[in-house]
């Protein structure tokens, strides 16, 4: 609960597996950048993270493991999970501080949600407000892989939810609908995914490909069975025309980012593959500019930063109507299909690549104006984060070992709870903070 007596307005304690300068974990970098990005609110963020980027055996410059240190204008404690005994005490230092509320960003992630989350269950760690954020990770994309072992694992995740009277950060309709379905009973806030301030606004004009006989396609994310790039590959082989694709992103999955270069291996020789690996985020918009379309068919996003990314570079979206992207992609003139539909994809791609160079110009520019349309209407969620926050605060924090019974589910902190679309845009009253009872969803 809020401590009335100081005079800096909120604290939040972030709890995040990878933070910056962190660049190959992916979206949820970029969300908790952009929410913890300083502004005159009254709401103020310390984060608890890794040293480290992914994959990385050393960690950052400047990292001082268990001490608060400036970065980016960030309050940020960095650790070194590798040793148990830093950790636990850089854990302890962590939450030491006068937070008013705790802030986690993944429902799976060990030492920077399970742990923390049991310590304060049994009154180890002192109790605060807590806001959790499942990233995606309880969507049935996300549930499929490993599935037996997440499905045993969200009993114990319920009864750890409850103990701590953790409400539930969901970022689309359909990653609410999934909570509902596997955290019954867990209030809800519907507040849409954050990204920098300054690329919410209309970016300047990308430089176009280069003049090609070949249509050039990026699929830009992270290797790995959830992004699906065997699916883009097996696309691919039904290509009847010349394409080149770029693969740009980390592998997480070494085993399955080996299987995806056997395929390649083995597409007809009009169709070009390159694995460049990852990127910085500063670099990511030359990475794209350099294709004409983006080709992301994901089994599963709760946002799907890496399509706001693509359609502000000009590219034409070919994505999966698994993110809450469909509408604003379909309305920009590329298209949305089931992530199976390998040969629907295969389609799109061959007329795309039989499109001349004219038209796949005519063709970006409307993506360009459909995405800057899109940028200039919306509110911008860190405000609405904060807001969330500064209820949260005020209100107290579960008794150690209470289990909360069957509670209401809320909207979003200043959006109606039935908003289902990044398409459409935050309403920013609190008249539309609707209270409604949980119901079933996938």
């Amino acid at each position: 609960m809020q401590n009335q007596d100081r005079p800096d307005g909120v604290r939040v304690g972030v709890f995040v597996g990878h933070f910056l300068p962190a660049y190959r974990a992916g979206g949820p970098v970029r969300s908790l950048s952009a929410i913890t990005a300083p502004r005159d609110s009254g709401v103020t963020y310390v984060a608890f993270t890794r040293d480290r980027d992914y994959g990385d055996s050393a960690p950052f410059a400047g990292a001082r493991a268990g001490e608060v240190v400036r970065f980016h204008e960030r309050n940020v404690m960095y650790v070194d999970i590798a040793r148990p005994a830093a950790y636990l005490r850089a854990l302890r230092r962590f939450t030491r501080i006068d937070h008013d509320v705790y802030y986690f960003n993944s429902a799976w992630n060990r030492p920077f949600t399970l742990v923390p989350l049991a310590l304060i269950s049994l009154g180890v760690i002192a109790r605060r407000p807590v806001l959790l954020a499942p990233r995606g990770e309880l969507m049935r994309g996300a549930l499929d892989f490993k599935g037996w072992r997440k499905r045993a694992g969200l009993l114990v995740l319920r009864v750890l939810l409850a103990r701590v009277g953790a409400t539930i950060h969901c970022t689309s309709e359909e990653e609410a609908a999934s909570v509902r379905k596997h955290l019954p009973g867990r209030p809800i806030e519907l507040v849409a995914d954050a990204f920098e301030a300054e690329d919410r606004l209309p970016a300047p004009q990308p430089d176009a490909p280069t003049p090609s006989d070949t249509l050039r396609v990026c699929f830009f994310s992270r290797i790995d069975r959830k992004k699906n790039l065997t699916g883009v590959l097996a696309a691919m082989a039904q290509v009847t025309e010349p394409v080149h694709l770029r693969v740009i992103g980390p592998a997480s999955d070494q085993a399955y980012e080996q299987r995806c270069r056997d395929m390649a291996a083995k597409l007809p020789g009009h169709i070009r593959v390159e694995f460049m690996g990852p990127v910085p985020h500063e670099q990511a918009a030359d990475a794209l500019s350099w294709a004409h379309v983006f080709f992301f068919p994901t089994k599963a996003e709760n946002f799907g930063h890496v399509v706001r990314e693509a359609m502000a570079a000009g590219l034409c979206p070919v994505i999966s109507d698994t993110t809450p992207w469909t509408d604003l992609a379909r309305r920009a003139g590329g298209v949305a299909l089931p992530w199976a539909d390998t040969n629907g994809f295969a389609r799109h791609l061959s007329v795309l690549a039989r499109t001349p160079s004219e038209e796949l110009g005519s063709l970006r520019a409307k993506v360009l104006d459909t995405y800057r349309s899109w940028a200039a209407s919306q509110v911008p969620s860190p405000v609405l984060m904060d807001r969330l926050f500064e209820r949260l605060a005020r209100e107290p924090a579960a008794a150690p070992g209470v289990v909360a019974a069957v509670g209401p589910q809320r909207g979003s902190a200043g959006a109606p709870a039935s908003q289902p679309r990044v398409g459409g845009s935050a309403l920013d009253t609190d008249e539309h903070h609707d209270r409604h009872a949980p119901s079933g969803g996938r």
